[in-house]
């Protein structure tokens, strides 16, 4: 992982089960997801009782304090993408 901006989006590479077709390579599980970060158990610790982001845990499902979500109404769990790359900007090309 390179770049961990919240926000950006990323090619990521998923645990979770997918279609396959018979002629499909292994491991063809990839998807374009946006990172989005939540807090860690410090951070939580540190906020005040009122505030109600301190009821919310990194635990059950999301271990870890971020997850990725997709154009659609799919998300995806921190530890559920297991690898990902972030997608470049495209460069403008000049036409002649």
């Amino acid at each position: 992982m390179t770049d961990s901006r919240p926000g950006k989006w990323v090619l990521g590479r998923h645990n979770r089960g997918t279609w396959i077709d018979s002629d499909d390579p292994e491991n063809v599980n990839c998807v374009v997801v946006k990172l989005k970060k939540g807090i860690s158990q410090r951070e939580r610790n540190g906020l005040s009782d009122d505030d109600s982001r301190k009821r919310l845990f990194t635990s059950g499902n999301n271990l870890v304090p971020y997850s990725f979500h997709t154009f659609g109404p799919d998300n995806f769990f921190g530890q559920t993408i297991t690898l990902w790359q972030p997608i470049e900007e495209a460069q403008q090309v000049e036409s002649r």
